[in-house]
């Protein structure tokens, strides 16, 4: 087992030189225009460059800390992420139970489990705590290597084909490791490092916190653009390679992969869950003013839907473009993605905060805040099946090519289930 040391705070903080332009939006009049930094490309005196950790000083205006080489050369490639894949559309390529499932096994963290499990290339389940701490578990659900943060991990993982691991936590840093588990670099921001993290195709990563970083694979950074707040949301990446993420200024922002921006939508309430991408580069998500948007790909309003409570889950698309998200209404609602009335809808007995996953056989999975992690038929949302796990489910399930089902709740356990 290798357990990480934590960085030292006090070496250094992000020195990146901020060129500030007023971005038109369609959002409240009232609303602050944000602050928007042209990539760091742009001005490569400033670009931040790899340093040796051991080399870095208090005075150090460094952003990023090399511990080691890369574990190798190739191409960053995708494997397992939160909501799936670059789109976080939430379309698993596998079939979940259709009937209750039983324990294969149980792993205890020490507090709450609001980060959704995330697979890696050889099975290994990856899943961060509130106790501090961030674990990879092997197939038979028993520890490999653990790191221990200073402060919890809100965040989901992203996952290479080759093993690399991406994650962010709450002391304000932002991670890459090898399938070792040993750190081979360490970005600082300057809020949370809270939202999940996304790999693209084309290698890169892009992550959300104090502003949207735009990083290679080793921790350099692309572009870092302020978006008028923190950042938690998940970004999402659409066929255009434009990166959509939402702002706790009550906006979401297309970027490019630049780092300049294309557009920017107001709802007035801040957007904490991230978007959902459908095949037309549209855009789906929620505010916490309680509705469920869809705009199109140039940002315009298509249709909006009120629940009655606030909306932090991701929508995830069923494989006939049906639309599945819950709210802290503590209901579930099937939308219909054109025109955006409600096709079906589930009461449960608690909060919705997280994301569904939508196997391949158009079954949603999704938990509440009843203690249930509930199995629906997407297409009329019936429940299938709904299994007890004692404490609030605020994370979204993961499934295997087995069609094991891997969630964590509340009460600081990760399940596997089938």
């Amino acid at each position: 087992m290798i357990i990480s040391a934590t960085m030292n705070r006090s070496r250094g903080c992000l020195g990146l030189a901020i060129v500030s332009a007023l971005l038109v939006s369609c959002g409240p009049r009232t609303s602050p225009p944000p602050q928007v930094t042209l990539p760091v490309a742009s001005n490569p005196r400033e670009k931040p460059t790899a340093i040796d950790a051991g080399a870095a000083d208090a005075g150090s205006t460094k952003a990023v800390y090399t511990l080691t080489a890369p574990a190798n050369g190739a191409p960053l490639r995708p494997f397992g992420m939160f909501m799936q894949n670059p789109a976080r559309n939430g379309r698993s390529t596998f079939l979940g139970p259709r009937e209750e499932p039983k324990e294969l096994w149980v792993f205890r963290t020490s507090r709450r489990v609001a980060a959704s499990p995330v697979l890696g290339p050889e099975k290994n389940l990856y899943v961060g705590s509130l106790d501090g701490s961030f674990d990879v578990l092997g197939p038979d659900g028993r520890l490999k290597w653990s790191y221990m943060g200073a402060e919890p991990f809100f965040a989901s993982a992203a996952i290479a084909s080759d093993g690399r691991v991406f994650v962010g936590s709450d002391d304000d840093t932002f991670m890459g490791f090898g399938q070792d588990g040993v750190m081979r670099w360490m970005i600082r921001m300057r809020e949370d490092a809270d939202s999940a993290p996304v790999i693209t195709l084309e290698g890169n990563l892009y992550v959300g916190g104090d502003a949207l970083h735009g990083l290679t694979a080793d921790g350099q950074v692309i572009f870092k653009a302020w978006l008028g707040g923190h950042v938690s949301a998940a970004p999402a990446v659409r066929s255009d390679k434009s990166v959509i993420a939402g702002s706790h200024d009550g906006r979401i922002y297309a970027v490019r992969d630049d780092g300049t921006v294309l557009w920017a939508f107001g709802t007035g309430a801040p957007i904490v869950g991230g978007a959902s991408i459908l095949d037309d580069d549209a855009v789906v998500f929620g505010s916490n003013d309680g509705s469920v948007y869809k705009l199109g790909p140039k940002g315009n309003l298509a249709w909006r839907f009120k629940t009655k409570g606030q909306v932090r889950a991701v929508p995830a698309v069923t494989p006939e473009k049906l639309i599945v998200v819950g709210s802290r209404d503590g209901a579930v609602y099937g939308l219909d993605p054109e025109k955006g009335e409600r096709v079906w809808k589930l009461d449960t007995g608690g909060p919705v905060n997280g994301s569904a996953l939508i196997d391949a056989g158009g079954a949603a999975f999704v938990g509440s805040g009843d203690g249930f992690l509930y199995a629906l038929d997407a297409k009329d949302g019936k429940i299938l099946w709904r299994k007890n796990l004692g404490r609030d489910v605020d994370a979204t399930p993961t499934l295997s090519e087995d069609g094991t089902l891997y969630i964590a709740c509340d009460s600081g356990a990760v399940f596997a289930l089938k």
